[in-house]
């Protein structure tokens, strides 16, 4: 596979890069991604700019980071891919979040999510071609400072050298760069040159866990935000059928109680007051036709499975003979509950009760393989949100 092409996401260079000045100086390199979602009346994309990587005066990289960080250490891979190109100290890259917003999105799902093992294939080519521009504008940027050919001028380590003696670090002329047009000519860097990738690499999100300045779903606070507790129906396609919620506003602290499809929640002051809230509820279920299903009927189910044929993913040499000959076999079925992946660490989104704007906090997530890519929980917010109609400021 060409090192240059891990993904067949076609994403025009024209289209793709942009470049200007940061807020507070130095170099931003952006992206233009059409949008998938609010086309114009004609049915054309809107473009949107967002910003993927700033090199600033004092010379440290920031990357915005589109994926959830499950563990997965996308906090680190993503950077390398521009690192690499940028041809940085490692020690001066930084990252963030990149903000909830389709300008952000998954090449591949259409939408800004995470699951799949997709973050690599999808920004891989992408990212890099950031890296690689902004070098060859910084490039550009010594060349005309010094009146040297840009052919003289080398990067590495973060700054641009010339055989002369003149070395200016990156942030000394990222303004400069900023104010050239972005290179049509990339040239990505070949794998035999690679001194990032494929290399044993500190995570930049590490330390940050370490010292508890991460900042995970669980620890936001904002302005008279309230705490939620909810119970969902104990089966699944089951829904609510009826709860009094007179218990729960009697306790101190507790300022709703929201009615949804198949959960009811207790909005509150603070965690304490929310459980004892919804402990005071007594919600009545409909639980359809899953509601004789148990863990003995599951395993009954998996078992007779055996006897059914199913899909082969690759088969490898004649399985069926070599058992044949075989001396002994082994024959073991070994059984696990069905457990919930979620942590208190996972994503939490944060809703507003107006029916007009929303946000969702997108931080770090726990180790919820699978989760990222659902969206029931910032449905869920939604609709919490809109069963409320106080206590947000704005």
């Amino acid at each position: 596979m060409n090192e240059n092409h891990i993904t067949e996401q076609k994403l025009s260079r024209r289209s793709f890069l942009q470049v200007g000045a940061g807020a507070a100086g130095g170099l931003m390199v952006s992206t233009v991604l059409p949008l998938l979602r609010g086309r114009a009346a004609t049915g054309t994309p809107q473009p949107t700019i967002t910003p993927w990587l700033h090199i600033a005066s004092d010379d440290s990289v920031t990357v915005m980071i589109p994926s959830a960080e499950m563990g997965q250490g996308i906090t680190t891979s993503l950077p390398m891919l521009i690192a690499e190109e940028l041809e940085v100290d490692w020690r001066k890259v930084r990252f963030e979040a990149a903000p909830a917003d389709p300008a952000y999105a998954n090449p591949i799902f259409h939408m800004q999510a995470t699951g799949g093992s997709t973050s690599i294939r999808a920004f891989y080519t992408p990212l890099r071609e950031v890296g690689a521009a902004a070098r060859m504008m910084l490039c550009q940027a010594a060349a005309e400072k010094w009146g040297v050919p840009l052919s003289e001028c080398k990067a590495a380590n973060g700054r641009i050298s010339h055989p002369s003696g003149k070395s200016e670090s990156y942030g000394a002329l990222a303004d400069a760069a900023s104010k050239l047009p972005i290179p049509t000519n990339l040239q990505l860097k070949a794998r035999s040159n690679w001194r990032i990738l494929g290399k044993p690499t500190a995570r930049l999100d590490t330390p940050l866990k370490v010292d508890g300045s991460a900042q995970f779903g669980i620890d936001v606070r904002v302005p008279d935000m309230l705490v939620g507790t909810i119970a969902a129906s104990p089966v699944f396609g089951g829904k609510l059928k009826s709860v009094d919620d007179t218990p729960a506003l009697r306790v101190k602290g507790v300022r709703a109680v929201v009615k949804l499809g198949d959960a009811v929640a207790v909005l509150g002051e603070g965690y304490w007051p929310c459980k004892k809230g919804l402990e005071a509820l007594s919600p009545q279920w409909e639980e359809g036709s899953n509601a004789n299903l148990d863990s003995a009927r599951i395993a009954t189910m998996l078992n007779d499975g055996f006897g059914e044929e199913g899909a082969v993913a690759e088969i490898q040499g004649d399985p069926a003979a070599a058992l044949q000959k075989a001396t002994k076999t082994v024959e073991a079925i070994y059984p696990g509950l069905r457990v919930c992946r979620e942590l208190p660490t996972c994503e939490r989104p944060l809703g507003r009760p107006d029916d007009k704007t929303g946000a969702v906090a997108v931080l770090y997530s726990g180790q919820c393989l699978g989760l990222a890519t659902h969206h029931r929980a910032a449905e869920g917010q939604a609709a919490l949100s809109q069963g409320v109609h106080f206590g947000w400021p704005g």
